[in-house]
């Protein structure tokens, strides 16, 4: 089923993802493509392999299909390499009584993906507990990582990222899952409720699929939902999670609990909608958020977003307004100018000058974020 919302381009990426989600053929092609815009367009999410997966023997022109070719080549290979980083990191945190949990990309690409070069990660996210940053730290030190060059100043939840040295493979180590405008959503309990399972010949903690699944929501909030994977990344989920109503009340309490209630209900409207699944629950949302979450990543286009509405300070205001309540997003604010005495107490410079640093960049950021908005109202 197509839609008339889209262009052709944008129908035939819906129609290939689905046929992933549907578990069944690529029932049609839309009559005029542009596979060069197609194939761009696909580029631009990181959705490239999907055409291939999908699309009947000699479909795309000769030349189409030999970038596609190339490009999942490519991938597969990048993929590769990844994963043999990823696994050697693992082994050497665990050889140092580390816990580690792989998140994000590389562990949505090996649990709901049926082949891992088809989700797109381009570093490896690893959760630890927050008392073992500093040997985890040591540990990526020693078998050969560097603090990104042009690494940004240490974020609440995670550390800076870490590059290696030869083959630029970056790591980026995290305390915790989301920055905290509540106390409620437990990182321990978080833990608790992992499971210890193989990835990829290797035994590692995964999260739990309701937990993946609040954690895609928050992490696409945080984005402002500017990338089509991550409705298909909550939908896949969702699919995987038993559809009985004490499940989706459990479900729906922890997203309260973690501030991500309309996160999670946009992504699961809105994905169904594009995929055309049911993926309960249903949560309702204010007027206001899902005005503002279907203006930054609504999706009634699949273009990406403007550059001034992905990157530096104008999207992080914008998140500000997408939280559970405007209570939430007050509290975020505030603690965006004290950061919390736990994050504080961990060694990146003495408390006094960390807390001043905190507030003088958000001065600095408010001005650039007016900056950019004086520029996207001038270009509409």
């Amino acid at each position: 089923m197509t839609s008339n919302a889209f262009s052709p381009e944008e129908n035939l990426l819906l129609l290939c993802l689905r046929s992933l989600v549907k578990v069944t053929p690529l029932a049609e092609i839309p009559e005029n493509v542009n596979w060069e815009a197609a194939f761009n367009l696909a580029g631009k999410h990181n959705l490239v392999p999907f055409l291939e997966m999908a699309l009947p023997h000699q479909t795309a022109p000769e030349k189409i299909a030999a970038l596609i070719t190339k490009e999942n080549r490519r991938r597969k290979m990048r993929a590769a390499v990844m994963i043999q980083d990823f696994k050697r990191v693992h082994r050497s945190l665990v050889e140092n009584g580390i816990r580690v949990m792989p998140i994000k990309g590389i562990a949505l690409a090996h649990t709901i993906y049926p082949i891992v070069s088809l989700r797109y990660f381009d570093d490896i996210d690893l959760l630890v507990p927050i008392q073992d940053a500093p040997q985890a730290e040591e540990t990526l030190k020693k078998i050969g990582y560097i603090i990104h060059p042009r690494a940004p100043k240490p974020d609440w939840h995670h550390l800076p990222p870490y590059i290696h040295h030869q083959h630029s493979t970056m790591i980026e180590i995290h305390t915790d899952l989301i920055r905290r405008a509540r106390p409620g959503w437990d990182i321990e309990g978080i833990w608790q409720r992992a499971r210890k399972t193989e990835m990829d010949g290797l035994e590692t903690w995964l999260m739990a699929d309701e937990d993946a699944l609040i954690y895609t929501a928050l992490h696409a909030r945080h984005n402002l939902y500017n990338r089509l994977s991550y409705f298909l990344d909550g939908i896949l989920l969702a699919l995987k999670m038993p559809p009985d109503e004490a499940n989706i009340r459990q479900l729906a309490s922890r997203a309260k609990e973690a501030g991500g209630t309309a996160a999670l209900t946009h992504i699961l409207a809105t994905g169904s909608r594009l995929f055309d699944v049911e993926a309960v629950p249903h949560i309702p949302r204010s007027g206001v958020q899902k005005w503002l979450a279907n203006k930054t990543g609504g999706w009634q286009t699949l273009q990406p977003a403007r550059p001034a509405l992905q990157q530096g300070p104008l999207p992080k205001l914008m998140e500000l307004c997408l939280m559970d309540s405007w209570g939430d997003s007050l509290r975020l604010a505030s603690r965006l100018i004290a950061p919390p005495p736990e994050f504080v107490s961990q060694g990146y410079g003495s408390a006094e000058n960390k807390t001043a640093g905190y507030g003088k960049r958000l001065l600095q950021r408010f001005g650039l974020a007016a900056g950019q908005l004086v520029k996207v109202v001038r270009n509409r």
